[in-house]
């Protein structure tokens, strides 16, 4: 008997594990000498049904989904049994955490996700993990099958279910993906979307990104591809990542490819070596990836904050895990200002990565060919003009799958994982610790960014929601999500920041590059398979995506000269209050701070880390941000972060207005000396 004979069976009908199925005995199967008619395949309105009943009535018949009936929601079981997980409907499922705060309701939606998945099978019985020789079913490099991918049917399928899940099994046992029936949707994109703004900040992981190799460290074991060759460190040592040189090669120049392709300022990566803490110079790792972006992207074009200064100011020699975060970022778009930040010695982070912080002007080139560059690195000795300084920090909490003593007593969350209370203990610590260390350096806009371990609606997110923060994903860019685990999809990635700093906040997006990619594409999976999925470029450079926010400079305005008033007597001149003093800036209610000094002048700061700009004023007298834990402050009392137009022409030790006279009245044009300018 074959695939497509007619046939007429006699038998017992009976459930075996739920499934429907005939015992057929030596006289009940006939083969019919005139074929039937061809089977006609079924269609529903109103896509597959939710409702065991409605599917019983399917089970084993031919069927044919329609457009939009099916979503990928999970490839990760892809390469193992041939199964692809679809999502009824044309969305793949959502984190309950995600979407609603934890309690009863998030519990519910979370375990009434199941229901909703149904499995595309290959039709084979295959474990590809022991039969590696064989081309795994679905995944090539030429269709991709990513999360979130529409599942178009050409071909019917038959209902069926067994190991406890309803499928839709091919006709016949997969051979390729020209003739497999299903046309996957290639929900890649090159770029990631626009998001505005002056210049960008980001976050990455970097996928336990170590430069110290598995195969130089005695004790460490290998994970092996299908030759037996090693690709990424299985245990025995301290190290996580690459194994081997060509692989270490592998990995880099996908997250190169990432990295430089977010067009960001600034970047903060988690799940990078600590160098210092394996016995090496302090950075490392960091110094590598960061010699690889200028290898691409020019000499210069890229830079890190050093951490051994900050580390040792705490009487440590690194970080306390062989795994540590890391800020880069591009010197002709923004400028450090003082050292690195460490919140260290702190309990709450006793079992995860140390946050760590970077306050950054915004600087470009002055006057004709403003903020550009020559051979990819600021033409020397140009004069910048300096925008509104940041506080940013990069963060990894504990995860969820870990356990801890912390929670001890505590009911189960299947929405919320474990290790909360510890994320709620950092939450509350990086809290504190920002805002204090912000208002300490005298900056008030502050953005705290990384990998959270938390969904967007969880327990740890709320208490910076509470004190005004804002999750610039959730904010501009809804639909947008970082990590896909258990066929559900969710942000575990966030850029956070004061209510100050939203106003200068553009837009976001979540470059979807990595979240939605099968497994096997990433570096350490490479020749798993015969089917070999890894291939240059951004993609399944990790396993989250990086999150990209658009931030205005926040660069003083320049103003049209004005004109001296005819006859050369002053009377009249635009910009003079009946006092013969500068009018406020619009919509500010004071033109200068309480501590004495201009807006915009006192509390510059250094760029370098060397001391105050020429003229600039120390943060002393700048005016506190406020630290009550709103992130806001009144317009009047912003610390200044730049270096004033009076002060780079020479007039900086005069009052103000009347070094603003005397620059209009040498034809040199009024720059208005700024905080926040209404946004809109």
């Amino acid at each position: 008997m074959q695939i497509g004979d007619s046939v007429r069976v006699t038998g017992e009908v009976s459930e075996y594990y739920d499934s429907t199925q005939i015992t057929v005995g030596e006289e009940g199967l006939e083969i019919l000498t005139e074929p039937l008619d061809p089977v006609e395949p079924a269609t529903l309105e109103g896509g597959f049904p939710v409702e065991e009943t409605q599917r019983e009535s399917l089970e084993h018949m031919l069927y044919l989904p329609g457009e939009g009936d099916f979503t990928v929601t999970d490839v990760y079981n892809t390469a193992n049994h041939g199964e692809v997980t679809l999502a009824i409907g044309d969305q793949p499922l959502l984190q309950a955490g995600d979407i609603m705060r934890p309690g009863e309701e998030a519990t519910a939606y979370f375990e009434s996700r199941d229901p909703l998945k149904v499995l595309l099978d290959d039709g084979r019985t295959t474990d590809f993990r022991n039969n590696a020789d064989q081309p795994m079913s679905w995944l090539t490099t030429e269709e991709p099958v990513r999360v979130g991918a529409a599942a178009t049917f050409t071909e019917p399928v038959v209902v069926a279910y067994n190991f406890d899940q309803w499928r839709l099994n091919v006709t016949t046992p997969w051979t390729s993906a020209d003739t497999d029936g299903v046309d996957f949707e290639n929900t890649r994109q090159d770029a990631p979307d626009d998001v505005g703004g002056d210049l960008k900040v980001a976050t990455f992981n970097v996928l336990n990104y170590f430069t110290t190799l598995g195969e130089d460290t005695p004790g460490c074991e290998p994970y092996t591809n299908m030759h037996g060759e090693g690709t990424t460190v299985r245990g025995g040592c301290d190290l996580r990542g690459a194994w081997g040189a060509d692989d270490l090669e592998r990995q880099q120049s996908k997250i190169v490819d990432a990295i430089s392709g977010t067009d960001a300022a600034v970047v903060g990566l988690t799940e990078i070596e600590n160098s210092a803490r394996l016995g090496e110079e302090a950075d490392e790792a960091t110094a590598t990836l960061v010699a690889a972006l200028n290898e691409k992207d020019g000499e210069g074009t890229w830079a890190y904050v050093p951490t051994g200064d900050a580390y040792a100011a705490h009487g440590l020699d690194g970080g306390q895990d062989a795994i540590t975060n890391a800020i880069i970022y591009q010197p002709a778009a923004v400028a450090p200002q003082g050292d690195a930040q460490i919140l260290a010695g702190d309990d709450a982070f006793d079992n995860a990565r140390e946050p760590i912080g970077q306050v950054f002007v915004p600087v470009q080139a002055e006057g004709e060919g403003a903020g550009q560059v020559e051979g990819e690195e600021q033409v020397e000795g140009e004069a910048q003009v300096e925008g509104e300084p940041f506080f940013f920090t990069i963060n990894h909490f504990k995860s969820k799958g870990s356990g801890d003593a912390e929670d001890a007593g505590l009911a189960e969350d299947p929405v919320q994982g474990n290790a909360r209370t510890s994320r709620l203990q950092q939450a509350e610590a990086l809290l504190t610790w920002g805002e204090q260390t912000a208002a300490e350096l005298g900056v008030e806009d502050v953005l705290h960014g990384g990998d959270f371990n938390a969904y967007t609606q969880e327990e740890p997110l709320q208490l910076f929601y509470e004190q005004g923060f804002v999750n610039f994903g959730e904010e501009h860019d809804g639909g947008g999500w970082s990590y896909s685990f258990g066929g559900m999809i969710g942000s575990l990635d966030h850029v956070i920041g004061s209510a100050t700093a939203a106003e200068r906040v553009t837009g976001a997006t979540d470059w979807q590059i990595n979240g939605a990619e099968p497994v096997m594409a990433q570096y350490g999976r490479y020749q798993n398979n015969t089917t070999d999925l890894y291939e240059a470029g951004p993609f399944a450079s990790s396993d989250h995506d990086p999150i990209i926010v658009g931030l205005e400079a926040g660069f003083p305005e320049e103003e049209a000269p004005t004109p001296p008033a005819e006859g050369g007597d002053d009377e009249g001149d635009e910009g003079e209050d009946d006092e013969g003093t500068t009018p406020p800036a619009d919509g500010d209610d004071d033109a200068t701070t309480p501590g004495g000094g201009t807006e915009g002048q006192d509390g510059a700061g250094p760029t370098d880390g060397a001391g105050p700009a020429d003229g600039a004023g120390s943060a002393d007298g700048a005016g506190s941000a406020d630290t009550s834990g709103s992130g806001s402050s009144t317009e009047g009392s912003r610390p200044g972060g730049t270096a004033s137009a009076l002060a780079r022409t020479g007039f900086g030790a005069l009052p103000f207005a009347a070094g603003a006279r005397l620059l209009v009245l040498a034809g040199l044009g009024a720059m208005r000396l700024q905080g926040r300018l209404p946004r809109g």
